[in-house]
């Protein structure tokens, strides 16, 4: 099964924030992939139990094959084995999606992603 996605408008004011969530299970190991490309600044939290699992952020361009995203250095991947730093994507792209490539014994965890427009809505 796939994790529904989430969102929230984040209180700026002017629409060019959100907050997208899922939550992550071992029997719903793949997040819902969203577009949304023109949120292209994106920061990433995880928090929960991973019960040995490994959590990684995808992304696709051509809504098929789905790829790792790196930080914004281009030094790591994005993926987590426990709790720990908020992480920003380098890439954007059409679609991304949290996912657990080791589904771990009993995981629950709860991926925030923020979107940010670089260019402010007009209200």
């Amino acid at each position: 099964m796939t994790a529904k996605a989430t969102f929230t408008e984040v209180e700026n004011g002017d629409g060019s924030a959100k907050l997208v969530q899922w939550t992550l299970t071992t029997a719903d190991h793949t997040g819902q992939a969203i577009g949304y490309p023109e949120w292209s600044v994106r920061s990433f939290q995880v928090e929960g139990t991973f019960g040995g699992a490994t959590l990684a952020i995808e992304g696709s361009n051509d809504m098929t094959n789905y790829r790792a995203i790196t930080n914004q250095g281009d030094t790591v991947k994005l993926q987590w084995t426990e709790a720990q730093d908020i992480l920003q994507a380098q890439q954007t792209c059409r679609k991304m999606r949290p996912r657990l490539t080791a589904v771990g014994v009993d995981a629950s965890l709860v991926v925030s992603m923020l979107m940010v427009r670089p260019t402010p809505m007009r209200t």
